[in-house]
C-alpha cells in the first residue's frame, strides 16, 4: 500500500470521529476537524511508525467498538449526576490486569487501541500501561472518578487480549 493511502485512511478516518463528536456539518466544524485531522495524520506520518494502523486487526476494532458508545452514556450519565450532586466523588486507582505483549507492532496497535478505548469514556482514563502492575504480570492503572463495580471494560470482554 502506497502511504498516501494509509495516510488518507487516517485523516478520513479522524475527521469522521470529529465530526461526528462535534455533531454538525457547520462549515467552522468542518474546518476544524480537517485541520486537526491534518495535524494528526502528519504526527502518525511522521512518527516513522505509520505501519502501526495497518498492523490493528478488524475484530478488535469490532470488540472495542460493540461496547463503546453504551460505556460512553453511562459514564456521561454517572459523571454528570456526581457534578450535580451535593457530594463530591472519590475517585480511585484501580490496577487492572492486562497483557502488555511485546514492541513489536502488532502489540503497539493493541495497546494503543486498548489505552484510547479505556480513556475516551469521561469516568475513566488510563495512567500507565507497565510490566508487573499486579502480582500476576502484566497490568495498567486506571483511575476512575466516580468509582463503579467493576473497571472499565472488565465484565464484558471489551479490550483485545
Amino acid at each position: 500500500r502506497p502511504r498516501w493511502v494509509l495516510a488518507a485512511a487516517c485523516w478520513a478516518g479522524l475527521l469522521g470521529v470529529y465530526l461526528l463528536l462535534a455533531g454538525g456539518l457547520d462549515w467552522p466544524e468542518v474546518a476544524a476537524g480537517a485541520t486537526a485531522s491534518a495535524l494528526a495524520t502528519l504526527a502518525v506520518m511522521g512518527s516513522g511508525h505509520p505501519d502501526h494502523l495497518g498492523r490493528m486487526r478488524w475484530a478488535w476494532w469490532l470488540l472495542v467498538l460493540r461496547r463503546l458508545p453504551g460505556r460512553i452514556v453511562a459514564d456521561s450519565v454517572r459523571v454528570l449526576r456526581a457534578a450535580l450532586g451535593r457530594s463530591r466523588p472519590k475517585g480511585r486507582m484501580i490496577p487492572v490486569p492486562f497483557e502488555r505483549g511485546g514492541d513489536d507492532p502488532v502489540d503497539g496497535s493493541r495497546r494503543a487501541l486498548v489505552v484510547a478505548s479505556a480513556s475516551i469514556a469521561p469516568n475513566a482514563y488510563v495512567v500507565t500501561v507497565d510490566a508487573g502492575a499486579d502480582a500476576e504480570g502484566d497490568g495498567m492503572l486506571i483511575h476512575q472518578l466516580v468509582p463503579t463495580a467493576e473497571p472499565p471494560g472488565q465484565g464484558d470482554r471489551m479490550w483485545p487480549v
